[in-house]
This record gives structure tokens, C-alpha cells and sequence, in this order.
């Protein structure tokens, strides 16, 4: 066996273990990631319902004689909605069932739900119409009072959820459960529903008026009170959520988004005596791109903490590089197609930035070595984490000259960009001793592969430390 050493300086013995990992700090980094990616897809959104109302409104400026929308329009719309509320009522049954303490969460989609029922009523009206067997001023009363009571129970049910909510709420499951709110909820959803469907036409005795057709049998004339009783109730359970969640949430956001929506579809129902075709479809499509953006901001969030977990299953959770576990798999995977070469890492005198300086500081030295080792490799090349302040790299080559110098150029920025003043505002210019190993034909273990890079690495430690020492054998 023979040991080639590269480089310079001082001696001293290997180094220390392992240092406690900070998970906070590393975490806020993806949080703030994520939380701006939802307040520019909300913005999407909030841009795409502006400019969707402004259209409308101006195309209300053409009084084309068309005055009514088609039933089976109606129908599709209704039953598109449908399928959305039951999805976004699917993502929030799931993420309390992994979740149980989110009860908010619950009665939120319990609220979105609760719509369908509605929803149901009045795709059964419609297709009555469009079979002509039922009377159009009944079954449009019928119709605008499932509207009605459909917005009163998603206000209620999003109270209640509100009033469940704990802004202090961790981000680990706690065991406490409140399920008086959900069995609440639940009871007004059912309440308001078969309220509504007693106060239809089909109990004639009980029928409440809110709606009639004038002489023209196309127009729909609103009682003016119902719409004003809305949009004070969209507006009080909007300053409710406000107040409540000081909407420190995105999902908050998106649905303070939906309520604004519901004030601003009712203002316009105001309006629907003179333009009852354009009213209706700027309302419709204010609630759709409304729905979209909260369906848009559960998947992406869903997918978020997908990756978060796959990502807190292959990487270091302080760096952001890949664990001990992902190298020793990546390794054994290539050693399988061939040859490769691989690089142990260890930063020099560790333990004593930890005794004078602290932990905080000792961590702020490995994310700093980190970086640069970073912008130092290929993204192709395979940087993990395997010990308190020891590193592997698994190069994309087999090619010993060419580690020699990727190891060289990694320990000569290390030391430069270390150095005192340096912008990572180190309080010592810091060193790298490393060891280098291109396998051979014979090399079947990748323990054999990183243990010969070891012993490099050691010669390294012993020689004067800041080296390259590749290994041969």
C-alpha cells in the first residue's frame, strides 16, 4: 500500500463525531419556499377573477335579447361544482385523518360538503325544468332558496370552524380532540338542509317566497332583503376570520378569497333584473375560480409535504444534502454498472470551533463548508452527509486524475472562502482534509470503497491536515 499526498500545512488527530442538527432553522428555509409559491398562486387567481368580473361587466354593456340561461348550462355548471366541492372536501377529510387535532380543518371541508347537498336539490329541480315537468316560477323559487341556504350553512359551518381554530397550533399531532365541534357542525349541515328543503314547494304550506318572476316569465325579481342579509353575513364571518387567524394560513387566504367572492356575487345578483344571462354567468364563474384556487393550494400544499417527507428520508435535515443512508445506496448502485470514484471529507480542528465558540457556531461552520463544497461539484455528483463534520462525495467519473483535481479545486475554495473577512462572517478561516479512491474492477463492497478513502483520509489527518491524499493499493 501507498499514499500520495497534495496540499498543505499543519498537523493534528482526527477530529470529533456527530453535532445536534438544528431542524428549525433548515425548515424555515422550505416554509418560506412554499409560502411564497402559494401567495403567487394566489395572486394567479385573485388576477384571474378580477379580470374575469371586469370582462363580464363589460360585456353587460351589450344587451344582446338573449335574458335567460339555457338549463342544461345550468346543469353542467352545478354538477362541475359539485365534483370540485367534493374534492376539496376529500383533501381536508384526509389531511384530518392523518391530523385529527386540525378540527377546523374537518369542519371546513364538512362545510364545502354541505353544498353538495344543495347542489343535489337543484340539479334535481333543473332536470325537472328541462323535462318541462314542473312549473318555472315554482322550481326557480325552489332554486334561489337552495342558493340561500346554501351560503347560510357554509357561513355557519365556517364559523364554527373559525371558533375551532388555534393559531398556536404545532406543526407535530397533539392528542387533543375536540369532537363537540364536529358533531355541531354536523348537526347544523343537516338542520339547514332539511330546513330548506321543508321551506320548498314541496311542502305548500311552508313555501317561502324569495324569488318571483315578472310579467315577462324570463326575469328573475329577487326580494331584496334575502341578498342584503347575505352579503351582511359573508362580510361579518370575513371580519371573523380575519380577526380569528389574522390569516397567518394560505388556506385562510384562499378562503377569505371565496368570501370576498360570495359579497361580491351577491352584490351583483342585486343587478340581475336587468342583466339576468351575463349576472349569472360572471356569479358561476367567480365561485369556480374561486374553488380552483383553494383545490389549487390543497394539491400544492399536498405535494409540498410529500416532498418534505421524502426529502427528511434521503437528506441531512441541517444542510439539505443527502444522508449517510441515500450515498452508501447511490454507491452501492453504481458500483454495480462499474468503476467509480469517491471522496471522504473532513473539516480540520472541528471540535475546537465547537469548545470555544459554541454549537450555533460550529453549525453555521458546517452549512457554510457545505455551500461551498456545493457550488464546487457537478449537480450530477452525489454530496451527502455521513457523520457530525464528515462528508462524502461520489463523483459522475472513474478517472483518478480527475478526482484529484475536483478534490483539489473543493479544498482550495474551502480555504478562500473561509478566509478572515469572508462573506459567511466565520470567526476563523477554516480547512478540509480529504480522501480520494477510484474502485477497481474487483471492488463488489462500497464498505471496501469508503474504507479505502478513509485510510486516505486519515494519511491526510496525520501529514499535516489541508490535503488531498489519494489512496492506492
Amino acid at each position: 500500500m501507498s499514499l500520495k499526498l497534495y496540499g498543505d500545512n499543519s498537523l493534528q488527530n482526527l477530529m470529533l463525531y456527530y453535532i445536534k442538527c438544528k431542524i428549525k432553522n433548515s425548515l424555515k428555509v422550505v416554509m418560506d419556499n412554499g409560502n411564497s409559491n402559494n401567495g403567487r398562486l394566489m395572486a394567479f387567481y385573485i388576477v384571474c377573477l378580477t379580470s374575469y368580473v371586469l370582462g363580464g361587466l363589460y360585456l353587460t354593456q351589450f344587451k344582446l335579447t338573449i335574458q335567460s340561461v339555457p338549463q342544461t348550462v345550468y346543469l353542467i355548471v352545478i354538477v362541475g361544482l359539485f365534483f370540485l366541492y367534493g374534492i376539496i372536501f376529500l383533501f381536508m377529510l384526509f389531511q384530518y385523518l392523518c391530523r385529527k387535532d386540525l378540527t377546523c380543518l374537518m369542519i371546513l371541508g364538512m362545510a364545502f360538503l354541505g353544498n353538495n347537498i344543495f347542489f343535489v336539490e337543484t340539479i334535481y329541480i333543473v332536470q325537472d325544468l328541462i323535462n318541462d315537468h314542473a312549473s318555472i316560477e315554482k322550481r326557480t323559487n325552489d332554486i334561489a332558496i337552495f342558493y340561500y341556504f346554501r351560503q347560510v350553512s357554509f357561513i355557519a359551518l365556517l364559523f364554527v370552524s373559525l371558533k375551532s381554530y388555534k393559531i398556536s397550533s404545532t406543526v407535530i399531532e397533539t392528542k387533543e380532540r375536540e369532537p363537540c365541534y364536529i358533531v355541531l357542525a354536523f348537526l347544523i349541515m343537516i338542520v339547514i338542509s332539511v330546513m330548506a328543503h321543508t321551506l320548498a314547494s314541496y311542502n305548500p304550506n311552508f313555501t317561502l317566497e324569495i324569488t318571483s318572476l315578472k310579467p315577462d316569465n324570463a326575469t328573475v325579481h329577487w326580494h331584496i332583503g334575502y341578498i342584503y342579509s347575505l352579503i351582511v353575513s359573508w362580510g361579518l364571518v370575513l371580519l371573523y376570520l380575519i380577526i380569528k387567524t389574522r390569516t397567518h394560513n394560505i388556506l385562510w387566504k384562499s378562503i377569505g378569497l371565496v368570501c370576498c367572492s360570495a359579497i361580491l356575487t351577491n352584490v351583483l345578483l342585486l343587478s340581475l333584473d336587468e342583466y339576468s344571462m351575463y349576472i349569472w354567468y360572471i356569479s358561476r364563474g367567480i365561485e369556480v375560480i374561486s374553488t380552483l384556487c383553494i383545490i389549487s393550494i390543497l394539491m400544492y400544499n399536498t405535494f409540498i409535504i410529500l416532498k418534505k417527507e421524502t426529502d427528511s428520508a434521503i437528506k441531512d435535515a441541517m444542510t439539505k444534502i443527502y444522508n449517510r443512508k441515500l450515498f452508501y445506496k447511490s454507491l452501492k448502485s453504481s458500483l454495480a454498472k462499474g468503476a467509480v470514484c469517491v471522496m471522504v471529507l473532513d473539516i480540520d480542528k472541528f471540535k475546537r470551533i465547537n469548545d470555544t465558540y459554541g454549537h450555533q457556531e460550529g453549525d453555521r461552520v458546517i452549512i457554510s463548508i457545505v455551500d461551498i463544497i456545493n457550488k464546487s461539484i457537478r449537480d450530477t455528483d452525489i454530496f451527502a452527509r455521513v457523520g457530525g463534520e464528515e462528508f462524502a462525495i461520489l463523483l459522475k467519473c472513474n478517472d483518478k486524475d480527475e478526482a484529484i483535481v475536483v478534490a483539489e479545486r473543493i479544498r482550495r475554495n474551502v480555504q478562500n472562502g473561509t478566509t478572515i473577512p469572508n462573506s459567511y462572517e466565520l470567526k476563523e478561516k477554516m480547512t478540509i482534509s480529504i480522501g480520494v479512491y477510484c474502485s477497481k474492477i474487483d471492488d463488489e463492497s462500497a464498505d471496501k470503497v469508503v474504507s479505502y478513502a478513509d485510510a486516505a483520509l486519515y494519511e491526510a489527518k496525520n501529514s499535516g491536515r489541508n490535503k488531498v491524499c489519494y489512496y492506492y493499493h
